[in-house]
């Protein structure tokens, strides 16, 4: 079937598109995959970025929370320490929502609203804190901070469930995070669980009076939690692959829990034995905050891994984005240098000889065949109807030149033909004594002329012979005898 009959310039273009199409289509789908990749992986740098913002936020606030019950039991004005801790949760809290907000993540939207309004309840709360903060400090009593305490647990509460939600959407991208992502969430749990426990010791310590079924149940439970937890951590650092940093900080947590956890049953084994705190507020929130340093650190760490993981995917991407684009501009080049180099070397300079054949055809042969840009094949064809057309023209200036010699020829025979004429007239003349005749040479040349000049001396000899001999002759009749011959 022909598609183009009737042109090869269309016929070639067609062609270069069917070369150039698939490749371009190929690339062009490979670039739009890599560009896919890019913003994939920047959404998941930016959701692990909001991720660790989101947990270091909610252990800020959260270990503030125990700063803050602290700084009632034991300062002597605590409204100055309320209100940094007032300020910075605001100020953390803000950063990490904002953090999230900038995420593609699906039903962020929610998720912050969910934590602005626990965090809204809360802060309304701490009026009565303030209250508690300007009575004497012997009057002062934990139990009116435990509103905005529950609240700071809220926030909390919303903000690792936004984090849960960023940590499931990594997760579900990429194996390496979903790993790491189990290092952060068990590293949580060791902190959420060990940090509850000493929220929960706190007032018994102050106090001094034994557990209660339900506190031992509670602690139980919790202690439970945040050892199966470490068991995890432990197991998931001994795993081949993992970073050494993370390795390293998961022993040094787990070391620290484990020390502190002994101190604490210390402690606990004294409740019971006299009235009076076992230990004094600050000594247990400086013990208790011992370890946290090492669980955040462990968990950061596990978010810095995912950060560096997806920082080289990112550039992964990026590269062979730009090797893409690369070979997708250079395909798009050749093709187009191509197209041009067809155009220039074989269409035009093939239409330009079929322009030439055509008015040669009609017997034109005055226009010279168009030089070929390059001496190629078609520059060798142009060649030789070049010569052709030469040729030709050679031939027709030697048909004219035979025409005009033919036609010389002619003429030279019919003034021959005539000269001849002329000279059988005179022969006929002088037989009959007429020998006044004279033939016409014109142009002639050779022998004939010689011949032709002859008759004419002979006859001018003769005729001024007689023409004398006839006036002697006439003067003689009349008398006269005194001319001479």
């Amino acid at each position: 079937m022909k598609f183009f009959p009737s042109s090869i310039q269309n016929y070639l273009v067609a062609t270069m598109a069917c070369l150039c199409v698939p490749g371009i289509g190929a690339l062009g789908y490979m670039a739009y995959q890599s560009i896919v990749d890019v913003r994939t992986n920047m959404e998941l740098a930016e959701l692990v970025e909001a991720d660790k913002a989101l947990l270091l936020a909610g252990n800020a606030i959260r270990t503030a929370r125990g700063q803050a019950q602290t700084s009632i039991q034991v300062a002597d004005d605590p409204a100055a320490t309320l209100k940094q801790i007032e300020d910075s949760n605001r100020t953390r809290i803000a950063d990490a929502v904002a953090q999230l907000d900038e995420t593609g993540l699906p039903g962020r939207k929610e998720l912050i609203a969910g934590i602005l309004q626990q965090q809204k309840l809360t802060e309304a709360r701490m009026a009565d804190l303030y209250a508690e903060a300007s009575k004497p400090k012997a009057q002062r009593s934990l139990a009116a901070t435990m509103p905005w305490y529950n609240g700071i647990g809220a926030i909390e509460a919303a903000i690792v469930k936004a984090s849960d939600e960023t940590s499931n959407a990594a997760r579900l991208a990429d194996p390496i995070l979903a790993d790491l992502q189990g290092f952060k969430s068990a590293g949580w749990d060791v902190r959420s669980n060990y940090g509850t426990q000493c929220s929960v010791l706190r007032p018994v310590f102050g106090s001094g009076k034994a557990l209660e079924p339900a506190q031992i149940r509670r602690l139980g439970e919790l202690r439970g939690v945040s050892n199966t937890s470490g068991e995890t951590l432990k197991q998931l650092a001994s795993r081949p692959g993992v970073g050494s940093e993370l390795a390293r900080n998961v022993g040094v947590m787990s070391a620290e829990v484990e020390a502190s956890n002994r101190k604490m049953d210390e402690l606990i084994g004294k409740l019971g034995q006299g009235a009076g705190p076992v230990i004094a507020a600050e000594e247990w929130t400086k013990q208790c905050n011992g370890p946290f340093t090492a669980i955040v650190s462990a968990v950061t760490q596990s978010l810095d891994d995912m950060v560096v993981r997806t920082d080289k995917k990112l550039s992964a991407a990026w590269i062979k984005l730009g090797i893409v684009a690369a070979l997708l501009a250079t395909l798009l080049a050749i093709c187009v240098m191509s197209l041009r180099g067809v155009q220039r070397r074989i269409a035009r300079p093939l239409v330009s000889l079929k322009l030439a054949l055509d008015e040669m055809q009609q017997g034109n042969f005055a226009k010279a065949i168009p030089a070929a840009p390059s001496p190629d094949e078609i520059g060798a064809l142009s060649g030789a109807l070049e010569i052709y057309r030469e040729n030709a023209l050679a031939l027709e200036q030697n048909r004219r030149d035979r025409e005009l010699a033919m036609l010389a020829d002619a003429e030279q025979a019919a003034h021959v033909q005539k000269l001849l004429g002329e000279v059988a007239t005179i022969v006929a003349d002088a037989r009959e004594g007429n020998f006044s005749g004279k033939a016409q040479v014109g142009g002639m040349e050779g022998p004939l002329k010689e011949l032709v000049e002859g008759i004419n001396e002979i006859n001018a000899v003769v005729d001024g012979a007689t023409t004398e001999f006839a006036e002697i002759l006439q003067g003689i009749a009349g008398g006269d005898l005194t001319n001479r011959v």
